[in-house]
């Protein structure tokens, strides 16, 4: 059985998802899928609704491109303005 890890990066320009394939404690990168980011503003939601759509895009892309579903993802937060509860 085949196992992946992903990695989404949320900036404020672009939005990153990094899906690897993991074998023999090894990475392999098996896609990059990166689009404009929309809906923030110095790390801030500023529009869900736009954020959403581009987030549906960037793993749309990749899944497209890979032909598999993602179901859990490591997300890189930016701490600068973050407050988390």
């Amino acid at each position: 059985m085949r196992k992946f890890i992903a990695s989404l990066d949320i900036g404020d320009n672009t939005i990153k998802l990094l899906i690897a394939e993991v074998s023999k404690n090894k990475f392999n990168v098996l896609n990059l899928s990166e689009v404009d980011s929309k809906g923030l503003k110095n790390g801030l939601i500023v529009n869900p609704e736009q954020l959403t759509v581009a987030l549906k895009d960037v793993f749309k892309k990749a899944e497209d491109v890979l032909g598999i579903s993602v179901k859990k993802v490591i997300v890189n937060v930016p701490s600068n303005e973050a407050k988390f509860i």
